[in-house]
């Protein structure tokens, strides 16, 4: 039998359905383990580190380990950036055909 519904629901609010559902119930287990994490981090690792020294480089003389602003990059980082870059998104290239050929 032919049924009429009223509300026409789009293709990609399914997509939308899931997607959200999945990323809250991984919020249900990542939260609790980010909060641990900042935590252990903020009181559990003072012994670690030695006394004069701050892990994030915040102290009044941080400005003094900045490099100056005129430097240049080396060549071979900026290669090393590129070669990087265009692996990355020909890996992601080939997924996109592989799946699209797939399905």
């Amino acid at each position: 039998m032919f049924t009429l519904s009223c509300f026409y629901e789009p293709w990609w609010a399914y997509l939308l359905r899931i997607l959200f559902e999945g990323s809250a119930e991984l919020m249900l287990y990542a939260t609790p383990v980010a909060i641990c994490a900042v935590v252990w981090d903020v009181f559990g690792n003072k012994e670690s580190t030695p006394q004069d020294m701050t892990v994030l480089g915040l102290d009044a003389s941080a400005e003094t380990y900045l490099p100056s602003g005129n430097s240049v990059f080396p060549l071979w980082t900026v290669l090393l950036y590129l070669l990087t870059g265009s692996v990355t998104f020909g890996i992601g290239l080939l997924l996109f055909n592989a799946v699209q050929a797939l399905s």
